[in-house]
């Protein structure tokens, strides 16, 4: 009604300086916060271990990534075996003790993944059925380890990673004489050497055992294949 009365005294409104037809700027969205680091995470300057990439970049600043995108580390595979909360519980200590991330950028790492995860448990666990009942055990890798199901083979890396991971009760800052003496005995030496045997031998049973269901094993980075991953990338300064 105001419109029409201006119009008749002579008052015209000024014409929108926007086009027709466009449309209004998209709001830009800040990345997940497992992503934030990505764009400045150089693959290039990284060595690779059984969790993560990692370089320093030279002013006391640590990058990290786990695994790239659609390759996850194989020991994050292997924890990814088994469904429910205790597994998925030990690896996020295990990825927060190794890069330092904080909490909602794990969390926000861990719901990316959910659903990758379920599809690779659901296309690797029917294989196991595939095979007959007997075992030869005198063929470890070729016919014991493709058997086992998801979980079955899940659960024994979990395992044997624990044990060879496993967390002092206490944080030592310094060492006495006495202590560093009982690290060297050949008790806890002989002890330490075979947890970190069974973990080398069973990290590689589990490349066999996703090998042997088609799916795509790195050995040299220690990565699997996963379509959808979503790697964490994480910078941390390690100055004081």
């Amino acid at each position: 009604m105001l419109d029409h009365l201006l119009r008749l005294l002579g008052y015209v409104p000024a014409a929108s300086s926007r086009l027709v037809g466009e449309a209004p700027a998209a709001a830009e969205t800040a990345p997940r916060a497992h992503r934030v680091a990505a764009a400045s995470f150089d693959f290039r300057a990284a060595v690779c271990d059984e969790l993560c990439f990692s370089y320093d970049d030279g002013d006391d600043v640590f990058r990290y990534a786990v695994g790239r995108d659609g390759w996850a580390p194989l020991a994050i595979a292997g924890f990814a075996l088994v469904p429910g909360d205790r597994c998925a519980e030990i690896l996020e200590a295990a990825v927060v003790a190794r890069v330092w991330a904080d909490g909602p950028t794990v969390r926000s790492w861990t719901a990316a993944n959910v659903v990758p995860f379920e599809a690779m448990r659901e296309r690797a666990d029917p294989a196991s059925a595939l095979l007959g009942p007997s075992v030869n055990a005198d063929d470890f890798e070729c016919d014991v380890i493709p058997r086992l199901s998801a979980v079955e083979m899940g659960a024994e890396f979990v395992r044997v990673w624990q044990r060879a991971r496993a967390d002092w009760p206490v944080f030592f800052l310094a060492n006495s004489p006495a202590r560093i003496a009982l690290a060297r005995h050949h008790t806890n030496l002989a002890a330490a050497d075979a947890a970190s045997y069974a973990l080398e031998r069973c990290a590689i049973w589990l490349a066999v055992w996703f090998e042997t269901r088609g799916i795509e094993v790195d050995r040299e980075r220690k990565l699997v294949k996963i379509e959808g991953y979503e790697a964490l990338f994480y910078s941390a300064s390690q100055g004081i």
